[in-house]
C-alpha cells in the first residue's frame, strides 16, 4: 500500500492524546540508509552536497562537515552527473551514497499515523516513542506483522484502509491549507511592516535606505562612469534590469521514488529594486 503522506502532519506525540488502539500502519517498507544523497548544491571547490534524511530533513554540507550523526569524508563526480559521496559513522564504518539513489540496508521500517491527530512517524524494530503518557517499543516490523509494546501490553495494528487514509489525507489537506494561510498572512504583515517604514520616513524626511544605494556612486554632470567629460562625439548605451534584494523561504513538499515524502527550501524573491547598467563610447 503505496500513498502520498503530507509533511505538515504533527508528530505522534501530540497536544491531541493518542493511544495505541488509534495507531494504524501505513505501509511497510525495506528498510534503507538514513540519509540520500540528493544533489549537487554547488561545483565550486569545496564542493556543497544536499542530503535528505528518511525525516524529511534537508542537509548541506561540504567534505569534513557533518550530516546528522555521520561525517562527509569524500565526493567523487563521475561522467554521468551522478557522482558518489562516502558517509562516515561513529563506528568508522562508511557508506558510499550514489545521487539519487537510496542505499538498502537490512530489515524493514514502518510508518505508523494516528488516526486521532494525523501525526506520523518512521520507525525501525528497538525504536521507542512517547504516547498518550505511554513509552511505546517498535517489537517488529516486517511485511506480515507489526508489533508494539508498552509497560503492560502487546499491541499489533492493523494496516490503514481506503477509509481511514481518505479521513487522514482530509485531515492533511485542511492543516496544510492553514499553514499556508498563515505564511501568506505573514508576508503579507511584512510587507505592509516596509511600507508602513517607508512612509514614516518620508514623512520624516528622510530617504528609506535601498540595497542598493550602498553601491550606487554619484558623478558629476557630464561625465560617463566619473571618467570623461561628454563631447560632441560620446554617447552612452545602457539598460535597466529588476534585481531581487529580499527573499523568503518556503517549503516545497516532493515525493521521492521509493515513496517517502522530503521537504527542501525554495527561495522565493519579494522584493526587488530597478539597477542600471551603462558604458560610454567615444568617436575620434
Amino acid at each position: 500500500m503505496r500513498t502520498t503522506l503530507i509533511c505538515y502532519a504533527l508528530s505522534l506525540a501530540s497536544a491531541f492524546a493518542t493511544t495505541v488502539g488509534e495507531i494504524r500502519v501505513h505501509s511497510v517498507q525495506p528498510e534503507v540508509f538514513d540519509f540520500k544523497f540528493s544533489s549537487v548544491v554547488s561545483s565550486h571547490a569545496p564542493a556543497t552536497l544536499a542530503f535528505n534524511g528518511v525525516n524529511g530533513e534537508t542537509v548541506f554540507a561540504r567534505v569534513g562537515e557533518p550530516v546528522g550523526g555521520y561525517t562527509l569524508r569524500a565526493f567523487s563526480p563521475s561522467a554521468n552527473d551522478r557522482g558518489v559521496a562516502t558517509l562516515e559513522g561513529p563506528d568508522d564504518r562508511r557508506y558510499a551514497l550514489e545521487m539519487g539513489t537510496p542505499l538498502p540496508q537490512p530489515g524493514h521500517v514502518v510508518c505508523l499515523v494516528s488516526l486521532k491527530n494525523g501525526g506520523w512517524i518512521y520507525a525501525r524494530p528497538g525504536k521507542t516513542f512517547e504516547l498518550g503518557g505511554d513509552t511505546v517499543t517498535v517489537q517488529l516490523a516486517g511485511t506480515n506483522q507489526v508489533t508494539l509494546s508498552t509497560v503492560n501490553a502487546s499491541h499489533c495494528p492493523t494496516l490503514l484502509t481506503a477509509a481511514e487514509q481518505a479521513q487522514l489525507q482530509s485531515m492533511w489537506d485542511a492543516r496544510r491549507r492553514e499553514q499556508e494561510a498563515a505564511m501568506q498572512a505573514a508576508r503579507e504583515r511584512a510587507a505592509e511592516a516596509r511600507e508602513q517604514q517607508r512612509v514614516n520616513s518620508i514623512l520624516a524626511g528622510t530617504k528609506v535606505p535601498r540595497a542598493a544605494d550602498a553601491r550606487r556612486k554619484v558623478y558629476p554632470t557630464g561625465t560617463v562612469r566619473g571618467r570623461r567629460p561628454r563631447t560632441s562625439n560620446t554617447f552612452t548605451v545602457g539598460t535597466e534590469y529588476r534585481y531581487p534584494v529580499a527573499y523568503d523561504i518556503v517549503p516545497i513538499v516532493t515525493c521521492t521514488h521509493d515513496g517517502r515524502t522530503v521537504t527542501r527550501p525554495a527561495f522565493v524573491p519579494t522584493r526587488f529594486t530597478t539597477r542600471r547598467v551603462s558604458f560610454g563610447i567615444t568617436s575620434r
